[in-house]
């Protein structure tokens, strides 16, 4: 069962909790810029959105990195980084379409999300649910009951719109 994070950019209420949390828990800081998740933010459209490693199936990160130093976590499927075979070289951060991995201001060395082994403290400090940890199928299930109850809407407004015109 590979589980993902998963962001509900409308839940977000852009407090940076997330940031903080993970700062706190893997480098001992209240420090937003040393978080493994970043929070983007379009202020004029008052819109803020989580953003971390999507921990990709195949992952260019690691298939892009001379050193071999990214391997994926058997336990938390997590893509980690071994950070005494990683070269600084930037490699998985120019190739990564998503910006999951980032250079570390306190050793120069590539870092990135590692979901906590498993148990995201992102997630379990969002306040507002925006940040989840799920099962891929799960996720895929609730898009398409999503989808599905836009389409049984809109058919219901046609029949609706059918019966008022006779």
């Amino acid at each position: 069962m590979q589980k993902m994070i998963v962001v509900q950019p409308s839940l977000c209420a852009g407090c940076r909790l997330c940031e903080v949390v993970c700062s706190t828990v893997h480098y001992g800081v209240c420090s937003p810029a040393r978080s493994n998740i970043r929070v983007v933010e379009w202020q004029d459209k008052g819109i803020s959105v989580p953003f971390t490693c999507l921990q990709c199936e195949s992952a260019i990160c690691m298939e892009n990195c001379p050193a071999k130093a990214i391997t994926r976590d058997e336990k938390s499927g997590a893509m980690i980084i071994a950070e005494e075979l990683c070269l600084g070289c930037r490699m998985c951060v120019l190739t990564c379409p998503f910006g999951g991995p980032r250079v570390s201001l306190d050793t120069g060395r590539v870092v990135k999300c590692d979901l906590c082994g498993g148990d995201p403290q992102c997630v379990s400090n969002c306040p507002t649910k925006a940040i989840k940890f799920m099962d891929v199928n799960e996720f895929i299930m609730e898009k398409m009951k999503a989808s599905a109850t836009g389409l049984v809407n809109e058919e219901l407004k046609q029949i609706a719109e059918m019966n008022k015109n006779k």
